[in-house]
């Protein structure tokens, strides 16, 4: 625990844990010295200890690092705290679970969909603002699913919050020139 760890852009990790290898390979948990999406990083990204460890290589590779969110930006925090403003809790209506579930980090967009499997269920969508992949982490869904679980109504409904799900979809564009 305590050891420093780099990527190759100068953004660094602390390992939060001791750990010992097992077949050759180590995992540690880390977590990133900066705050914001800076510190999440795909599968293979490469990492070096900043202080060599006696008895281990000091390069390695990362497993996918996320759970990292941008400081919210001034605008959107605006809107979010005037829309609480205006849509005070009413105990379990469809506004109150948007707004839970927008109190998450991650998610800033959300729908609540009544009898979503049936009569007695509430379905929350979750989404982020992301323009690329509005479709948040499965780890942002769990954190909506156990901020949102204790705020819900005891007495009723079962809580089903989930992410959307991509479909692809394949455009056959014909071409009419507009020529004589």
């Amino acid at each position: 625990a305590g050891s420093v760890i780099q990527r190759d852009d100068l953004v660094q990790y602390t390992a939060t844990a001791d750990a010992t290898s097992s077949g050759g390979v180590l995992r540690v948990p880390i977590t990133c010295s900066t705050t914001g999406a800076v510190g999440n990083a795909d599968d293979g990204t490469a990492l070096i200890l900043v202080t060599p460890v006696n008895g281990l290589p000091s390069s390695g590779v990362a497993d996918t690092l996320t759970g990292g969110f941008d400081t919210e930006e001034l605008e959107t925090w605006r809107a979010r705290v005037i829309e609480r403003y205006y849509w005070t809790p009413q105990g379990g209506a469809d506004g109150d679970y948007v707004v839970w579930a927008k109190e998450v980090p991650g998610i800033t967009r959300a729908w609540t969909y009544r009898h979503w499997m049936g009569t007695g269920t509430v379905g929350v969508m979750i989404a982020s603002s992301d323009l690329i992949n509005p479709i948040p982490e499965e780890s942002t869904e769990t954190a909506a699913r156990q901020h949102i679980g204790p705020l819900a109504p005891v007495a009723g409904s079962d809580l089903y919050v989930f992410r959307p799900v991509a479909h692809t979809v394949d455009f056959h564009i014909r071409v009419t020139p507009d020529t004589p």
